[in-house]
């Protein structure tokens, strides 16, 4: 069979036929200088050449930053629904120009071009690129304090000094510029990035649910179910009252676990609910960590005085969060803890 192609064509013959076709990063880089220049609308004079420098500047970022961290996620920008999501990007990074925008936009369009069109997940983030430039730099750190505190912890935490850290490299960053008027919120609603719902959570509440083990009143040996009290592995003495003990575990999933490595798997379920039922007043919780973390202070403020307490957030929400969490703490933990696969 005869066969012919025009430029750049690829020609197949026969029953079993394996190509392998790549493209490299400057290719890359003018096929994505060609999305953005051939669809935005002509500007002139001092805008076009603005505008110009800024598709250049991003463009360039973007494909560094995808060989660093996803060299193969490079072939995506390929992909029609990458690059239509690609353009949302360039299009209102173009209009801006802000440093913080344009760096949680490749941080959301990396994991997009890692993730297989149609997914959840690359859904999810093709919703993230297009929202994010219509909110205001602290509406995403609202978003982002709101979802680190209510649905992330810290791992490996062993005592209140480590949880200190851990809220001041990841939380107080988040805090600048956080929204104190109830429109800003409601317009994170209108976006489809959160809801503002009835019921609300307090900071206090938050911490205290998520490392129920740093925050323990205390138990006397008398407390402690009779044939628990001399399993020494099961308790520990008391991080905020060293006269006495705590279930020597961070959270109640924890405990579980204690309990069955301990020898008393029948009795995972009671140790739980030992640790939980001893933590501290939900008050009592978050005045002690603002006596740690001062900077703290504005997110409680905000938190209680505007709809921040009552937000629910979407997964547009959480994809958001997570990029503006990698930019500013520079983490890597994949959006897939989160959003799971078949999710």
């Amino acid at each position: 069979m005869k066969q012919s192609g025009g430029q750049g064509s690829v020609n197949l013959q026969g029953q079993t036929v394996s190509v392998h076709v790549g493209i490299t990063a400057v290719e890359a880089a003018e096929l994505i200088l060609s999305v953005g220049r051939s669809n935005l609308v002509e500007m002139q004079g001092l805008a076009k050449q603005i505008v110009d420098e800024r598709l250049e500047s991003f463009t360039d970022r973007f494909v560094q930053s995808v060989e660093a961290r996803a060299p193969g996620a490079l072939q995506a920008v390929q992909d029609p629904d990458v690059q239509y999501t690609l353009f949302a990007a360039q299009r209102d990074y173009a209009r801006s120009g802000a440093e913080n925008l344009g760096e949680t936009l490749i941080d959301l369009l990396v994991a997009r071009c890692a993730e297989k069109t149609g997914s959840l997940r690359a859904i999810v983030l093709n919703e993230a690129v297009t929202t994010v430039g219509r909110l205001t730099p602290g509406q995403v750190n609202a978003l982002t304090c709101h979802w680190l505190v209510t649905r992330v912890r810290g791992q490996g935490l062993q005592n209140l000094e480590g949880l200190v850290n851990w809220l001041r490299t990841n939380v107080v960053p988040a805090t600048t510029d956080l929204p104190s008027h109830r429109a800003a919120y409601e317009h994170l609603s209108y976006c489809g990035c959160a809801q503002i719902q009835v019921t609300a959570m307090s900071l206090g509440d938050a911490w205290a649910k998520t490392y129920p083990g740093l925050f323990a009143r205390g138990m006397t040996r008398e407390e402690i179910p009779e044939d628990l009290r001399d399993v020494s592995a099961l308790f520990t003495q008391c991080l905020t009252d060293p006269e006495k003990l705590q279930v020597n575990a961070l959270d109640a999933d924890a405990a579980a676990m204690t309990a069955t490595q301990a020898g008393f798997p029948e009795r995972s379920e009671v140790l739980s609910q030992l640790l939980l039922n001893n933590v501290k007043a939900a008050d009592v919780v978050e005045a002690q960590v603002m006596g740690l973390i001062p900077d703290l202070i504005v997110l409680a403020d905000r938190w209680t005085s505007t709809p921040m307490q009552n937000l629910g957030l979407s997964s547009v929400g959480i994809a958001l969060a997570h990029a503006n969490w990698t930019r500013l703490a520079g983490k890597s933990t994949g959006l897939d803890v989160w959003i799971p696969d078949g999710a």
